[in-house]
């Protein structure tokens, strides 16, 4: 009778939460990230279920192999073994999992784990994950030992949208157990990871030894704490209403670049969220608190000071009052030999691309003053130019938009060109070594705007930025 029950209980989650998937997703294949556990059996189960609502909906399973632990070959053959039984295709990609320094083997695992993964994904797919309420709040305390902010805090979202996909955590109401007792009750079996025995990991830790404590203590502890983690995630998603706006309007460069200009810097909760926001969209995982507040002290120096920090392999930088997110790129050297370019060749020097492009290719002209992505157009006695690096900074020009000339270095400022890419910028002479133009940022006479006219395209190649 109880049995009888139980699979009733488990039937009608099944049913309601497949009914309840299918009107809120666009049909589309259901890939399924398979252990052999009950947690990703149920969510298998429940994939199926979709399909019986919605034959639009397929399922496919994805087993990783670890390569880390002698049961890896139980635990394929009870997955293919599932998978046959439901008739769901199965693909076993193997993981090559590097333990990193400063990087936990747990870390190591998940991040190739979720490679192999999405590598399996299709455009119109979705990840489908048999995360549960339990892990929520282990999460939450891994969160709190890493000192994360009110996202991390907030635990795993049913549906999550980014620039992985969109993945599917449909069991994140239901407890383990209860996981364990619907497959049973459904007249299936799972298989348990003996790594999950391991304190060496530390979700095991806190599952084995901190959680148990507490529950002996507060039986109630598990609902309490995801009650919390309902509303710092409520009171999170309302203060991304307020910085989103924000990121839109300021956030420019294919999303390397944050503008700062005007904003109140010493309005810590805006700056610190509008900050961790932006380097999200550069990189996922976000960075912790650390480097966020690293940032805003960057952006507080005096407006003439330069900074930099280092990122991972990215390096952040300030100028003015914004923030770019880059790649080191190599740039051309101070005392680098002149370059000859003819109309519809380029060169490259170091990380940056160079291209003499007759207007009427498709370029893109500008005026004063200069724009960052454009470039301003001039004309030639002959279709060569020489670009040359050599010059010095305190060399006089006048742009034909100022009343008086200055120095190149104070010109390359007034034009906003970000300190660091300075040196991309030579002087553009004609083929009798009159300068025609810096760079791809002014010329001394008033561009054309007849005749045949050309342009310096410049790229750093590696960060993809026109300059």
């Amino acid at each position: 009778m109880l049995k009888t029950s139980l699979k009733a209980r488990a039937r009608a989650f099944l049913e309601g939460k497949a009914q309840t998937l299918c009107a809120s997703l666009t049909p589309g294949t259901l890939l399924v990230g398979l252990s052999g556990g009950a947690d990703s059996t149920l969510a298998l189960l429940l994939a199926l279920e979709m399909v019986k609502g919605d034959p639009r909906f397929s399922v496919r399973a994805v087993h990783c192999i670890h390569g880390l632990d002698a049961d890896d070959p139980l635990w394929l053959k009870h997955c293919t073994a599932l998978c046959e039984r439901l008739q769901v295709p199965l693909v076993t990609p193997r993981l090559n999992i590097v333990y990193q320094n400063r990087v936990s083997p747990e870390d190591s695992s998940r991040q190739e784990r979720y490679r192999a993964l999405l590598e399996e994904l299709p455009e119109d797919g979705y990840l489908v994950l048999g995360h549960q309420a339990d892990d929520n709040v282990e999460g939450l305390f891994l969160a709190l030992k890493r000192g994360s902010g009110p996202k991390g805090l907030a635990g795993m979202s049913e549906l999550t949208r980014d620039e992985r996909g969109c993945i599917v955590r449909p069991l994140l109401s239901l407890t383990k157990k209860e996981c364990q007792d619907y497959v049973t009750a459904l007249d299936f079996d799972y298989v348990e990871d003996i790594s999950n025995t391991y304190l060496k990991f530390e979700r095991n830790f806190i599952r084995l030894e901190v959680l148990p404590l507490l529950l002996r203590r507060f039986p109630s502890f598990k609902q309490t704490a995801r009650r919390s983690m309902e509303l710092i995630a409520s009171e999170h998603e309302l203060a991304l209403r307020l910085v989103t706006p924000l990121l839109k309007a300021r956030v420019h460069q294919g999303g390397r670049v944050l503008d700062c200009e005007d904003l109140d810097l010493a309005d810590r909760p805006l700056m610190e969220l509008l900050l961790l926001e932006f380097l999200k969209g550069v990189r996922l995982p976000p960075p912790d608190l650390t480097l966020v507040q690293q940032c805003l002290k960057l952006l507080s120096t005096g407006p003439d000071q330069k900074g930099e920090l280092d990122w991972e392999d990215l390096r952040v930088r300030r100028t003015a009052s914004s923030l770019w997110v880059l790649k080191e790129v190599t740039l051309p050297s101070k005392g680098a030999a002149p370059v000859t370019l003819r109309a519809g060749e380029e060169c490259r020097l170091g990380g940056v691309r160079y291209a003499l492009v007759t207007l009427n290719e498709g370029t893109q002209e500008q005026s004063a003053p200069f724009s960052l992505g454009r470039s301003v157009a001039f004309t030639l006695p002959a279709p060569e130019v020489s670009l040359d690096f050599a010059f010095a900074g305190a060399l006089h020009l006048k742009p034909w938009w100022r009343d008086r000339g200055r120095e190149v270095k104070k010109l390359l400022a007034l034009c906003g060109v970000p300190w660091w890419y300075r040196p991309a910028y030579p002087l553009v002479r004609d083929v009798t070594g009159k300068i025609v133009a810096l760079g791809s940022l002014f010329t001394p006479e008033e561009p054309p705007v007849t005749g045949e006219r050309y342009v310096l395209v410049i790229e750093d190649t590696v960060n993809g930025l026109q300059l």
